[in-house]
């Protein structure tokens, strides 16, 4: 089975005056042309995002940087797995019950898992010093309570860049998972799902066969 994940840009969720045209309107044009007989499931959850954000509470997007945050990741977590549900009824979704959490005005939002001021205000060019002047928020970060279990493994090649993930007490699939950055925060959830994912920073969708 093949899923396709468009997680939606920060500008649908937080309204910038600059950006005038609506972003998600090749999106959804996209998203209509599809014929429901492809095999391929669509899942775009730009109304679950908006109708959980919390700005003072529950941030779903960073303020420097265009990612998710954990919360806003969670919320995307969810929708994917009830759309992969629909095919594999036996898969357990998580809940928030399965991690504790821990709080930094820092953001993390890329593969090397460090924290940063935020990948936004480096491709503007804005200086450290006043990216940091906007790190007053404390974002929610997310750790499985069996973060332990898991074995990962880099795979670091020329033209590659991917990891493997072994979760024994994760659902009896093989999941292989491509895409651009945004997939990285979805590594705080995946790899407790399933029992094995390959992940490869490509671009789109998440497929999975039975073992």
């Amino acid at each position: 089975k093949l899923f396709v994940l468009i997680i939606p840009n920060q500008n649908s969720i937080y309204k910038i005056d600059a950006v005038k045209r609506d972003l998600n309107k090749n999106i959804k044009y996209f998203i209509s042309s599809l014929t429901n007989d492809n095999g391929v499931k669509l899942i775009f959850p730009l109304d679950e995002l908006l109708t959980n954000n919390k700005p003072d509470q529950e941030r779903v997007y960073f303020y420097t940087d265009h990612h998710t945050t954990d919360d806003g990741t969670f919320i995307v977590y969810k929708e994917l797995i009830k759309s992969v549900q629909k095919e594999f009824p036996n898969i357990k979704p998580l809940t928030k019950d399965d991690f504790t959490y821990f709080y930094n005005t820092e953001i993390r939002a890329e593969r090397q898992r460090s924290f940063s001021v935020g990948q936004t205000c480096r491709l503007i060019g804005l200086t450290i010093p006043t990216c940091e002047k906007y790190l007053d928020y404390q974002y929610r970060y997310f750790t499985h309570k069996n973060h332990l279990l898991v074995t990962k493994k880099d795979i670091d090649e020329k033209y590659l860049l991917a990891n493997t993930y072994h979760y024994p007490k994760g659902a009896n699939y093989r999941v292989l998972v491509f895409g651009d950055s945004s997939i990285e925060n979805l590594m705080e959830f995946i790899p407790y799902t399933f029992k094995d994912v390959y992940k490869i920073r490509l671009n789109g969708p998440l497929s999975l066969s039975e073992n």
